[in-house]
């Protein structure tokens, strides 16, 4: 019943977001709003599993998946409309004054949780054919198997197979930046500093033998912030890495710290018009849920 009404509750809340995009005076007030941040904007979108049919559990489905069309649409938009660029790409421009990067439209960088085997079979064709980057960010602990990572009920009539270590090079070897996820989705309040650093440094440690790769880019499971994961950071910059991402909305400016990344997620029914407000940096959403 509680997940019923979750799931009741966000339906209403997307149906009430939509029309209030479709008011042509808000889009001019959200357009003030972001003429008046600081700098231009980055965005980096946060994808899980692209699904070529949704699964019979729709709650699961509305929660972490999007369809491999609604994943074509979106991607063919920025394809067009957007500057796709890596995550190594946008790090290396924070912090530069005066960024060499034409135009005004926001910086987009897709970017893609967990390791679910769709990544390489439904999203990386779409991603090739139209030239667009992406980073993926992986639980070693997970790789090759089809369970549920923890903190993900295990719903009825769902499973969740992975990557396997032989997709995930190939991957990396065409152009996919490969980044930690930790071993075992670790959630920090369940951890001590210690449990989480040995996370961290041997999920590394994984990739660079299976891979021959040494991630720089790391990403927090759950994506929530906490003190815990800023006492991280040192940690982090010690070990290699450049950058780490949140998952709880917002967008980045040129002034972000890389070791705080504001990452949106996109999940199904997300409407044509509202990704390409989130696109370009106008998503009410993400204005709302924007946390300091």
């Amino acid at each position: 019943m509680k997940e019923i009404t979750s799931l009741l509750y966000r339906k209403k809340a997307k149906n009430a977001i939509e029309a209030l995009w479709a008011n042509p005076i808000l889009e001019g007030v959200q357009k003030a709003v972001s003429q008046k941040s600081s700098g231009p904007k980055g965005i980096i979108l946060l994808y899980h599993n692209i699904v070529a049919e949704p699964p019979s559990n729709s709650a699961y489905f509305h929660k972490v998946c999007l369809t491999a069309a609604e994943f074509r649409r979106q991607m063919d938009y920025l394809a067009r409309h957007s500057r796709v660029i890596s995550l190594s790409r946008y790090v290396a421009i924070l912090g530069n004054a005066s960024p060499k990067i034409p135009g005004s439209r926001p910086l987009v960088i897709i970017t893609f949780d967990d390791g679910y085997r769709s990544v390489c079979t439904e999203a990386y064709p779409v991603l090739k054919q139209l030239g667009l980057p992406a980073t993926l960010f992986v639980s070693t602990g997970f790789i090759g198997k089809r369970t549920a990572l923890p903190g993900e009920k295990p719903y009825p009539g769902v499973n969740y197979p992975k990557l396997s270590w032989e997709e995930i090079g190939e991957l990396a070897g065409d152009g996919f930046e490969i980044g930690s996820h930790t071993i075992t989705h670790a959630h920090p309040g369940g951890s001590t500093l210690a449990q989480y650093q040995d996370e961290i440094s041997r999920s590394a440690s994984e990739i660079k033998s299976r891979i021959g790769i040494d991630p720089i880019h790391f990403s927090w499971p759950y994506g929530k912030r906490s003190p815990m994961l800023r006492t991280l950071e040192p940690f982090l910059r010690e070990n290699g890495f450049i950058s780490a991402s949140y998952a709880c909305g917002g967008k980045n400016t040129y002034s972000s710290n890389p070791y705080r990344l504001n990452r949106i997620g996109l999940s199904a029914g997300i409407s044509p018009t509202h990704f390409r407000r989130i696109a370009e940096g106008l998503s009410i959403t993400d204005l709302l849920t924007r946390k300091k």
